[in-house]
């Protein structure tokens, strides 16, 4: 399955902090909606085993971390129920791809392989 979900904030803007309490930032709620539009019409995966591939397509060149990239999709794609926890991600690659504004993720998400043997770092199912 393909998804094309909006070019995340960052981690530090996904998350705020009051003290001990930990929250999804106003940022961070506007991405989650717009997340649930796009794959709201889409079967969900429920506690199935999975496979996640993302190509980041930058919107500027400016440096960004692509670890820094990875926390709201997984999160709010689970906010979406578009599957139950994002623990049951066995594979997670993440690529930069070109610049071209506004920016946006292309997310491939798959059943997990049977048998998680590695061929040249990858999956051999992939």
């Amino acid at each position: 399955m393909l998804i094309k979900l909006p070019f995340p904030p960052t981690v530090n803007h996904y998350w705020g902090v009051n003290g001990k309490r930990r929250f999804v930032t106003a940022k961070g709620q506007a991405f989650r909606l717009e997340v649930l539009a796009a794959v709201n019409h889409l079967p969900k995966f429920g506690d199935e085993r999975l496979a996640m591939t993302i190509t980041a397509v930058m919107p500027t060149h400016r440096k960004i971390d692509l670890d820094n990239l990875l926390k709201a999709p997984l999160d709010a794609l689970q906010h979406a129920s578009l599957y139950n926890d994002d623990e049951q991600l066995d594979f997670i690659a993440i690529v930069r791809g070109q610049v071209e504004k506004p920016g946006w993720l292309e997310v491939t998400l798959q059943p997990s392989p049977k048998s998680h043997e590695k061929t040249n770092g990858y999956f051999s199912d992939l």
